[in-house]
């Protein structure tokens, strides 16, 4: 078994020194070598490795589904990077439609993502990521929502009690009373309708003081209620 476990961490130690020297086809080699002869002889060790590296040649290589696949089997490890970097896939692969003029801003694109249909996907595994206590979900996800941290406290506020790194960076921002009564709002209150305002179709609205409801980016904008100017 030793001689074994030898062999893979080999053909790991290769697979990466290969990638290193942009020899992605023989990196690709020792990596599926490396996961035949793990999967293929019950070899009780961690491939999370040579998983992430496959998907992330893959990746590089716009070979989606093949990546999709490898990241998949990382995630069922509870590996927490490949979480990350499957949603940051998606968000590659989705934007691929997206027309060039658009693709300027997070914001953007956030709305594309909605648009289509992909954003809580895309949403799902970063939020693995933060409840399995990954940093860079945390960051990434942030970078989703182009830093709005309304946005991003609600999501946070979703997670489960064992990530302490999402609940961290939640109680920092529940210190701004504003984010607070926001989160509030969409947490209890909201609902899903047409914005008055943008006319965004299907779409989470929250309610102003007088109780008109707005999506939230425009709540976000007005000053006071666009209906009745209270």
């Amino acid at each position: 078994m030793a001689i074994e476990l030898d062999s893979i961490s080999a053909m790991i130690n290769l697979g990466s020194m290969s990638i290193k020297d942009g020899k992605l086809d023989l990196a690709e080699k020792y990596f599926l070598m490396c996961v035949e002869k793990a999967f293929g002889e019950n070899i009780p060790v961690n491939i999370n490795v040579a998983l992430n590296c496959l998907g992330c040649i893959y990746f590089k290589q716009k070979k989606y589904r093949d990546a999709e696949k490898y990241f998949l089997i990382a995630i069922e490890n509870k590996n927490a990077l490949s979480m990350v970097y499957l949603a940051m896939m998606y968000e590659a692969e989705y934007l691929i439609l997206l027309p060039d003029s658009e693709k300027d801003t997070r914001v953007n694109r956030l709305k594309y993502f909605e648009k289509i249909g992909k954003l809580e996907i895309i949403e799902k595994y970063y939020m693995m990521a933060i409840n399995a206590n990954s940093f860079l979900g945390l960051k990434k996800l942030e970078g989703l929502y182009d830093f709005n941290k309304y946005k991003l406290a609600t999501k946070l506020s979703m997670l489960t009690p064992s990530s302490h790194i999402g609940k961290s960076r939640l109680a920092e921002l529940m210190n701004d009373k504003s984010i607070r009564i926001f989160t509030n709002k969409y947490n209890l209150l909201s609902k899903k309708e047409s914005c008055p305002i943008c006319y965004e179709e299907n779409t989470t609205l929250i309610p102003m003081e007088c109780v008109h409801y707005y999506c939230s980016d425009c709540y976000l904008i007005l000053n006071k209620c666009a209906m009745c100017e209270n």
